[in-house]
């Protein structure tokens, strides 16, 4: 319990000890000085059930990302590459650092 709360700290520290500004869309476009995007995941079933008989309403089963969860997912990559797509390039797996728990992602 105690390293996520770690984790969440280090990351907020991290975030805020960059100066920055908010921009919105109409931002200048010639340059990019800095992007952190945090999110945790899309919809999932719930970890545990208090009724057993529940299950039948999860086929994903337990903790696990839903199709509606998998297309937030997609349409925030889809926004993602819409608004920094011109600083993106193409994908390039070596380029992305990813931290997950032992749960399915």
């Amino acid at each position: 319990m105690l390293l996520p709360l770690i984790l969440i700290l280090a990351t907020i520290r991290f975030s805020v000890s960059i100066e920055y500004k908010e921009v919105g869309i109409e931002a200048d476009t010639d340059t990019l000085e800095y992007v952190h995007t945090v999110w945790r995941h899309g919809d999932r079933t719930p970890a545990e059930l208090l009724n057993p008989d529940d299950l039948k309403k999860w086929p994903e089963g337990l903790g696990e990302l839903t199709e509606e969860g998998a297309a937030q997912q997609y349409r925030l990559g889809q926004w993602l590459r819409k608004r920094y797509g011109s600083w993106l390039g193409e994908f390039n797996r070596n380029s992305v650092a990813l931290s997950d728990s032992n749960k399915n992602q």
